[in-house]
């Protein structure tokens, strides 16, 4: 888009503002206002501005690529700053929006790419944030580690995870102190649990947890990675370990709950399932979810296992054990083709007719053992598919 272009678009913010100051006066709209009291004019500009996010931008959905918004960023500067200061950066903002975007550091906002434009303390913008961290201990900012942490990201954005994950080791390699490291590590796992390699999800996890740099990341959530990785490999004792130590995060505590509960129904201890669902309270997001499983503990409880080796006996008669696992057509194959083939040896003995009585009777046995074996997987497969079924229920929306 040409500078030209980018104004004329932009300057429809102008006339949103005033389509806004209309609905405010219509609506009689009041705005906050903090302890710092705003002159008249900052305050019919505030007021221009929350007209324009709360009724204009929803209607046209519109988005801004920097961060903060240019609305955000108006606001921000009328509380602060004088009406003409305010709205000299507010427009010099809007000429710049989505113009130039190499000038800006690139940071991840509600799984967005988003283009970091603040003001600083004297009023000015900048282009790169800081973390609060890395300003007490007073850490340079190098600008390759910079470009290698943006590279890193937009190929994550674009979708080259695999790509990205190397960028992101490579940036650990290469700048073990930077102050990116914290995020660049939460990134590694989040692409590895993106792809389901639960096993490096775990090492990564459990090395950062017990790194220096775990006082980068929310630890809780670590411990409740590490434990859904243990899981989704079913070492459930595992899991169950490092699920039991989240205890301040409220919400991470309740899905805690939920998965300690889903390995006990793996192992069909379905009382201790329900003890864990019954744990999340009434005010947690996921207590529905947690009702919904303590009844499906419950149909648990009655589902309709078939015995294998009570399969395996009703096949003395052929075809029997395959009936009592529904297998109704396997039956009767079992039947006819082990009638046949008894039949067959029986008629070669009564015509006294040994070796193809002795032939057909060994295929004869060799089908009647089948006949028995088979009758008990079938029975193993159908209570496998039976807990299957019965497990899938299980879906925890997070």
């Amino acid at each position: 888009m040409n500078l030209v272009g980018g104004i004329f678009i932009k300057s429809k913010l102008f006339i949103m503002c005033l389509t806004s100051l209309m609905v405010l006066l219509s609506f009689n709209l009041t705005v906050q206002v903090e302890a710092k009291a705003l002159s008249p004019f900052n305050f019919v500009a505030e007021s221009f501005i929350r007209g324009y996010q709360d009724y204009v931008s929803p209607i046209t959905y519109s988005s801004c690529p920097m961060h903060p918004s240019c609305s955000n960023f108006a606001v921000q500067s009328f509380r602060r700053d004088s009406f003409f200061k305010a709205l000299l950066q507010t427009t010099d903002r809007l000429f710049r929006c989505e113009n130039d975007l190499d000038h800006y550091e690139q940071i991840r906002v509600e799984g967005k790419i988003r283009f970091k434009d603040e003001l600083t303390a004297d009023g000015n913008y900048t282009g790169e944030v800081i973390p609060e961290f890395a300003k007490e201990e007073n850490l340079e900012i190098r600008e390759p580690e910079k470009y290698l942490y943006n590279f890193a990201l937009e190929l994550e954005s674009e979708g080259k995870f695999e790509k990205a994950l190397t960028e992101y080791r490579r940036f650990l390699s290469y700048y073990p102190d930077s102050f990116y490291r914290g995020e660049v590590s939460r990134a590694i796992i989040r692409l590895l649990l993106e792809k389901e390699r639960f096993k490096e999800v775990r090492e990564e996890a459990i090395t950062l947890l017990h790194s220096e740099d775990s006082e980068l990341v929310n630890q809780e959530e670590l411990k409740y990675i590490i434990g859904y990785s243990y899981l989704k490999t079913d070492s459930l004792d595992m899991a169950r370990e490092y699920l039991k130590k989240i205890s301040h995060d409220h919400n991470l505590k309740s899905k805690a709950y939920l998965l300690r509960g889903f390995t006990y129904v793996q192992e069909d201890n379905l009382q201790e399932a329900r003890n864990q669902f019954k744990q999340i309270e009434t005010s947690s997001p996921y207590f529905e979810q947690a009702q919904s499983s303590i009844e499906l503990t419950k149909k648990g409880e009655e589902l309709n296992y078939k015995n294998p080796w009570l399969a395996a006996g009703l096949s003395v008669v052929p075809g029997l054990g395959y009936l009592y696992s529904g297998h109704k057509e396997t039956a009767l194959s079992s039947f006819l083709i082990n009638g046949l083939l008894f039949s067959g040896t029986k008629k070669a003995f009564d015509n006294n007719n040994k070796a193809l009585g002795t032939l057909v009777g060994v295929f004869s046995l060799a089908f009647y053992s089948g006949n028995i074996y088979g009758a008990y997987r079938t029975a193993e497969d159908y209570n496998q598919r039976l807990r299957q079924e019965y497990l899938m229920g299980f879906k925890f929306e997070f």
